[in-house]
């Protein structure tokens, strides 16, 4: 995860402590995984990912 999307769960967090839910972060990301592919399939999330430079920054961390 990036620093923009930690930042996000962090919010949607704070936001269901307000509201005295319990959320973790993987019950956030497993239901937008679900929300993207319920939207465009599987190969559909490829191609939005494909398209997209700002997503496109490689394989993982760097080696040392």
């Amino acid at each position: 995860m990036d620093d923009v999307t930690d930042d996000h769960l962090r919010r949607i967090k704070a936001a269901a402590l307000v509201e005295g839910a319990d959320v973790t972060g993987s019950a956030i990301v497993r239901r937008a995984v679900a929300e993207l592919v319920e939207r465009h399939g599987h190969d559909g999330i490829v191609r939005l990912i494909q398209d997209d430079p700002i997503v496109q920054r490689g394989k993982g961390r760097p080696r040392r």
